[in-house]
């Protein structure tokens, strides 16, 4: 359907170990970067979904948001992936409907 959006949503867990959460950002970027065309396959959807990542904390958002910037600075589809972030506190406040998400 033409407007309909696809979201991924992760939920980072406070007691991650630090090399998962880059492992999870990693897989997350070259999914809708490089790995694009398998999601096109599976789901028939021409559109690149948008990835949720909800942070427990504003330092874990700010680490995320770099180091998905400095991943996606070399993509030459930067401009249409789209990976967003919330801390959980704003999330449970707001909920996940609105338009309150950081942009890496």
């Amino acid at each position: 359907m033409a407007g309909e959006k696809t979201y991924l949503l992760e939920l980072l867990d406070a007691s991650l170990p630090r090399y998962r959460v880059k492992y999870r950002l990693k897989v997350y970027a070259d999914y809708v970067d490089y790995g694009f065309d398998k999601w096109k396959e599976l789901t028939g959807k021409t559109m690149r979904p948008t990835v949720l990542f909800v942070c427990p904390s504003v330092h874990e958002l700010i680490f995320c948001k770099r180091r998905v910037r400095a991943q996606l600075a070399t993509s030459p589809y930067h401009k249409v992936i789209h990976i967003k972030f919330m801390t959980a506190d704003k999330a449970k406040q707001l909920g996940f409907l609105n338009d309150k998400w950081e942009r890496a």
